[in-house]
């Protein structure tokens, strides 16, 4: 397997993959799990996508084109298939509707299902973090049923409360804060998405698998 590096500000290298067939972001999850377990006295963060790896590394003790000739080395070792992450799957309640969610009717509308419908296909799906960003703890959720694809509001909103649940195009997210956001807004949840306080500040990691379920 060939890999491409390209520097990345002063200190960081993005590492991807070529030809990668994996869409669900499993593969650049087990890679980052691999970089890890090198035990790099340089690497001080290493952040997985849905196409890469971004190393952060210690610019006063290696430079750039070190860590890429030690990744190129050890990379001649990575196996994907025996090195795969089985991802966990993280199951979150979900208020469809109503004041939580002032959308879902004109969803169901524009995408000529009912209610009902757009719920029950959003619970069925089984979606995966792709990547975590936008802000603190916004994970991208991928995996939206085709039916419920909707390009994003032509006018974002200024203000979508922390917990709103929200879809557009493939994806699916919750927002972790309050903040402004052009997606369209389907329902609650009340899971803490993101925790400074806890030793792992963020509930989504790259390459877990998430699903919704309805709850009054």
């Amino acid at each position: 397997m060939k890999f491409s590096f390209t520097l990345s500000g002063e200190n960081a290298i993005k590492v991807s993959a070529h030809n990668v067939v994996s869409s669900d972001a499993t593969f650049y999850a087990s890679l980052r799990v691999f970089i890890r377990q090198q035990n790099y006295l340089w690497l001080q963060d290493a952040v997985a996508a849905e196409a890469s790896v971004t190393l952060f590394f210690n610019v006063f003790a290696i430079s750039y084109l070190e860590v890429k000739s030690q990744l190129k080395s050890s990379l001649t070792q990575f196996d994907f298939q025996t090195g795969k992450q089985s991802p966990s799957l993280l199951t979150l309640p979900v208020h469809y509707g109503g004041e939580f969610g002032p959308d879902l009717e004109w969803v169901a509308e524009s995408c000529a299902m009912t209610v009902k419908e757009v719920i029950q296909a959003h619970q069925d799906a089984i979606f995966t973090v792709t990547a975590v960003g936008f802000s603190p703890g916004f994970g991208y959720l991928k995996g939206l049923p085709k039916p419920l694809r909707l390009a994003r509001r032509a006018e974002p909103r200024i203000r979508v409360p922390a917990g709103t649940v929200a879809i557009a195009e493939q994806y699916s997210a919750i927002y972790p804060q309050d903040s402004p956001g052009g997606w369209h807004l389907i329902g609650r949840c009340d899971e803490s998405l993101f925790d400074i306080t806890l030793p792992k500040p963020a509930l989504f990691e790259v390459g877990q698998n998430v699903r919704f379920i309805a709850v009054d």
